[in-house]
């Protein structure tokens, strides 16, 4: 029998039914309790659990947060008892000169022969300044307890405040924190080292989404007894983009869990020094709401558990996630895309694809009759394959006009243009493949069949060739170097969000949807382009806010489907990637989508299993690979797409079970909490309620449980539902 009792599911399902935490920091209403010394200054929120933090401090000098804990348990403290104040980067000199005309920029850019880069339009310089100073009192703003500093130039203020939080799991409680600094000049972002605690056997769980085979998830027992030669360590990866945005430790003393209060594209790095995990955080200073720049509001909670086994720390993990990124999408006014089983397809460069143009051939041809063009033949020969085999979503790239749709004449002087398809001139489907008709036919073929549409789309970068850019100079993008932002890429130029090019693309994808209906887009370079920052600007901030606010004008116009490269909040996070040290570990791949490029394991069917059970997808990419695999696994495959997409409006919480180290399934709960889900992957008893109706979804076999267990077996998807006199 498995581990997991009844009783204890029940308790998880009656608190799935429990309203989802807004995310405001809330705390007792007892007054906290301050105390200063030569050492520290303490602040002690009362309450059930107490919760304290210290900042330290050196010769009458406020360091920084040294010391956090919830009822005793110790969440943060600095390893060697030494605390470094958190370092300001501050703009101290420069400036970049806008570019008025582009040509003659282009033709500098010619002059010089250098392809990868582009010519300086000035510098800005930089300093690191330790953000220490004067101690300067302390008040009661109301929950708040705000230290004052004062620095050699300007001041600023430590805000510490009571924090909680509800996950599925339980009730997190602990400290915030906020830096608010004033009359200090342009500062852009704070550095700041966090060292969190940790016991032997602690679990840590991280998506990252590389592209390697190896670390494609992140999964740590973190032990003291380590290998000092291969200390765990994490590289600084943007928070709100490319990494998960917020930080898990669970074992059996308890959960740690910390988050900011909004997005917030923070470049977060972790390292292990003795027992302590050291976050390195680059944290981005915004306008504050009375004048001067602030940090996001930074919370360290803790729940005090007994995590027995990594099924426990993963289902914590989860229902983390699930507060976390749920509490970011609401605030935002975002929608979370449910993962669909897609289908890829790229066009060229996939060995053996089906209606494949190669690059000469695109580059050569002129835009065919509508029922001789590629998206036309794309309709009627492998929209019915997809729809077949249970697809969901058919991912579109390649299809927009880019430089390959164009001559070597319509191109300037020092764009360097090649044949690249992911170098838009705006936003329209290129003439050469059945141009916006096409595709509406396309698309037309696809929903009569219940298959969403989406295409690749770059909503922050356009070709250097591009009409938008030659219009409007003013909406590119400026590194520190003064140089147009451009990553590297030859025909690439990076565009401002908070310019007027984000109305431009809002208005272009309005224009894309009523003329197709097309359902959503991969959102290219979302944590490179999409993330970056204009350095050109008065006040320089990463214009992640910028793509999130035009996600969610995006959803209102009916993109229902927003895929984006790699993890972070907003939108299905996708990552090509390998399958090697993944196999039996797709728990992680909770809301994300992954694809392989090697044919041999892209379509292994337990794994492609497991991942749809927990609620992640694995691409379909090339049609023909597919059709060759042994009848088994092909058959497997669309049966579980199909009972999948049936289920998929059920599955909103989720619990990995498992035994030993046997993964042994997946269930899920509806809303109501009287409706549920098993994906089994093994034979064992699963505890049901007698009289409890259902069907095995990979056969069609109905069954009533008459005895409370049901034996399972292995690779079914069992549709369970309780008595209606009685509640899960």
């Amino acid at each position: 029998m498995t581990r997991v009792s009844y009783s204890l599911f029940c308790l998880l399902l009656l608190q799935t039914c429990a309203p989802r935490s807004t995310g405001a920091a809330v705390g007792p209403p007892a007054r906290p309790e301050v105390s200063v010394s030569n050492a520290e200054i303490r602040v002690s929120f009362p309450g059930c659990p107490r919760a304290e933090a210290t900042l330290a401090m050196k010769d009458g000098e406020v360091l920084g947060l040294s010391y956090v804990a919830v009822g005793g348990i110790l969440i943060l403290a600095a390893p060697s008892g030494e605390v470094a104040p958190p370092v300001m980067t501050a703009i101290v000199g420069g400036e970049i000169a806008p570019i008025a005309d582009l040509d003659a920029y282009l033709a500098e850019r010619a002059a010089t022969g250098e392809q990868q880069t582009f010519p300086s339009r000035g510098k800005i310089r930089t300093a690191q300044v330790p953000l220490k100073g004067r101690f300067a009192g302390w008040r009661q703003q109301k929950k708040a307890v705000v230290i004052d500093v004062t620095l050699s130039s300007g001041r600023a203020e430590w805000w510490l405040a009571p924090a909680a939080t509800r996950t599925h799991a339980g009730d997190y409680a602990g400290v915030s924190w906020q830096l608010r600094l004033y009359d200090v000049g342009r500062v852009y972002e704070i550095e700041v080292d966090e060292p969190v605690a940790f016991a032997e056997g602690d679990w840590r769980f991280q998506q990252r989404g590389n592209q390697t085979d190896d670390k494609n998830e992140e999964e740590f027992r973190l032990s003291l007894q380590a290998d000092p030669s291969q200390p765990y360590s994490m590289s600084k990866r943007k928070y709100g983009a490319r990494q998960q945005p917020f930080f898990f430790l669970g074992g059996t003393r308890g959960t740690t869990l910390s988050f900011f209060d909004r997005v917030s594209c923070s470049e977060v790095g972790e390292s292990q020094v003795g027992d302590r995990i050291v976050l390195h955080s680059a944290i981005p200073v915004n306008a504050g709401p009375r004048g001067g720049l602030v940090t996001p509001v930074k919370s360290w909670v803790f729940r005090p558990a007994g995590l027995s086994d990594k099924w426990d720390a993963i289902n914590e993990w989860t229902w983390a996630w699930d507060r976390v990124v749920g509490g970011l999408n609401d605030q935002a006014g975002a929608k979370l895309t449910e993962p669909l089983p897609v289908l890829f397809h790229q066009q060229f460069d996939t060995p053996g694809l089906e209606c494949a143009i190669t690059p000469e051939q695109r580059k050569a041809m002129a835009p065919p009759k509508f029922q001789d063009s590629w998206l036309y033949r794309f309709a009627n020969e492998v929209v019915p394959k997809a729809a077949a085999w249970g697809i969901g979503v058919i991912e579109l790239r390649a299809v927009l006009d880019t430089d390959i749709d164009h001559a070597e004449a319509e191109c300037p002087p020092g764009s360097f243009a090649t044949t690249s398809v992911c170098s838009p001139w705006g936003l329209r489907i290129s003439p050469k493949l059945g141009g916006e008709p096409g595709l509406a036919y396309m698309v037309k073929k696809a929903h009569d069949r219940g298959i969403k549409v989406a295409i690749w789309s770059a909503p922050a970068h356009q070709s250097v060739c591009s009409p938008v850019v030659r219009a409007h100079p003013g909406w590119l993008m400026f590194d520190a170097e003064g140089r147009v932002n451009n990553r590297g890429y030859v025909t690439l130029m990076g565009m401002d969000l908070a310019a007027g090019f984000r109305q431009y693309m809002q208005d272009a994808y309005r224009r894309l949807r009523a003329q197709t209906g097309i359902d959503g887009v991969w959102a290219d370079s979302y944590c490179a382009f999409g993330a970056d920052r204009d350095m050109s600007d008065a006040a320089p901030y990463p214009q992640l806010s910028e793509l999130v606010e035009l996600q969610h004008a995006m959803q209102r116009m009916g993109y229902n489907f927003l895929m984006k490269e790699d993890c972070g909040p907003f939108g299905l996070s996708t990552r090509s990637s390998g399958l090697n040290g993944v196999l039996g570990r797709e728990y992680l791949r909770y809301y994300f989508l992954y694809n392989h490029g090697d044919p041999s394991k892209r379509y292994d069917p337990d794994s492609y299993f497991r991942t749809l059970a927990s609620k992640g997808v694995m691409e379909m990419r090339v049609p023909r690979d597919f059709e060759a695999l042994p009848g088994e696994a092909r058959d497997r495959i669309i049966r579980v797409n199909f009972a999948y997409r049936e289920v998929l409006p059920l599955l909103k919480r989720r619990f990995v079970l498992g035994e030993g180290d046997t993964w042994q399934g997946v269930a899920w709960a509806d809303p109501t909490g009287r409706t549920r889900v098993l994906f089994s992957f093994e034979t064992f008893d699963w505890p049901v309620p007698a009289g409890a109706r259902g069907r095995e979804l990979m056969t069609g076999d109905t069954f009533l449980v008459s005895d409370g267990e049901l034996r399972t077996r292995p690779w079914s998807v069992y549709l369970l539902e309780e008595p209606a006199a009685r509640g899960f």
